[in-house]
């Protein structure tokens, strides 16, 4: 058995709530190129993940949560992260930056049409 167990929680869902109303709005004024940036609940289809990278977490023992709020964009990039919920363990942050930027996925889908989608995904470590 591995000495650390990495295990991420894909956790993708429409905000709920002022503060995370406010990171939203911040993260759509960035909007370029007319690419409206949509809510989980705004979309016909949600994104679909479709690799997501593993790496070791190191530099900690224990556990942790980390929470990034992201944009992924209708092009497959991801983009404007931003972490809002972070491990007590410096380690695990850097981590899940690390990951998250390395995702692949196929965009929301709405009217028909690839669009660009604000999610909430959290990583969960293990180490023992």
């Amino acid at each position: 058995m591995k000495n650390s167990i990495f295990t991420v929680l894909f956790l993708v869902f429409a905000f709920v709530g002022s503060a995370k109303s406010q990171a939203t709005n911040s993260i759509e004024s960035k909007q370029t190129d007319g690419d409206k940036i949509y809510k989980s609940s705004e979309v016909d289809k949600k994104v679909e993940i479709t690799k997501r990278p593993n790496p070791k977490a190191r530099g900690c023992k224990g556990s942790g949560i980390v929470g990034l709020r992201v944009v992924l964009r209708k092009t497959g990039k991801v983009t404007d992260v931003e972490l809002f919920s972070p491990s007590p363990c410096q380690k695990f942050n850097e981590h899940a930056i690390e990951v998250i930027t390395k995702f692949k996925f196929k965009p929301a889908i709405k009217d028909k049409q690839p669009v660009s989608t604000i999610v909430v995904i959290q990583f969960m470590y293990n180490t023992y």
